[in-house]
């Protein structure tokens, strides 16, 4: 089988010591450097400073301490990666394919399975389609609309399944209403977006 381009990068993200460390020793033996994260926050600000040619997600994670849908977390952290750097291969490891988008390769990834992806011997092929229910792609879209088109962007933006379950879990009600109600009547629109991309994506300042 072909080899695919050689990855020499690499962020992995989990909230358990053991296996990131385990992840970035089987890259190591095959000349990827890794970095680290334990949270969506770090992982956000790290995307945000670098590129990486493989960002290794495990969806579920306990973070922040208490969040009752913690499966959901890593997600944020996905939309960003593949968004930001479409690039790179992303890969979430975990079992919660409900969440799965184009762009994204869910499945349960073992270190020897990843060392395969890095020489592109397990011939996983990553689709670029615009990454269709990512959060971060629609937050842009929403911040290039018109004011015309500002009622339909955010539509579009709370019919994401992902951004219905983080309401919940981020108690992000008055965020969502005070930006429906921007989009609305023009008044504070950039304030009310930025207010729903800092809950959704933070640790990251500027705009999408």
């Amino acid at each position: 089988m072909s080899r695919g381009p050689r990855l020499r990068t690499a962020l992995v993200l989990d909230d358990e010591q053991e296996r990131r460390t385990q992840m970035c020793e089987e890259l190591a033996v095959h000349g990827v450097v890794s970095d680290q994260a334990d949270t969506v926050e770090e992982a956000i600000r790290k995307l945000a400073a670098g590129s990486f040619d493989l960002v290794l997600c495990d969806i579920v994670l306990s973070d922040p301490p208490g969040t009752p849908t913690p499966a959901v977390r890593g997600y944020q952290a996905v939309c960003y990666a593949l968004a930001r750097h479409p690039a790179s291969v992303v890969v979430q490891a975990s079992t919660h394919r409900r969440w799965v988008h184009p762009g994204a390769v869910l499945a349960n990834w073992s270190a020897q399975e990843v060392a395969d992806l890095v020489y592109g011997a397990a011939g996983v092929r990553v689709p670029r389609d615009g990454g269709s229910g990512c959060l971060w792609a629609t937050l842009r879209d929403a911040e290039a609309a018109s004011p015309a088109e500002r009622p339909d962007a955010v539509r579009a933006l709370l019919r994401l399944p992902i951004a219905a379950e983080l309401g919940r879990a981020l108690r992000l009600d008055s965020a969502f209403d005070a930006l429906e109600g921007a989009a609305r009547d023009g008044r504070r629109w950039g304030r009310a977006l930025a207010d729903v991309r800092a809950a959704l994506f933070p640790g990251l300042d500027g705009g999408v």
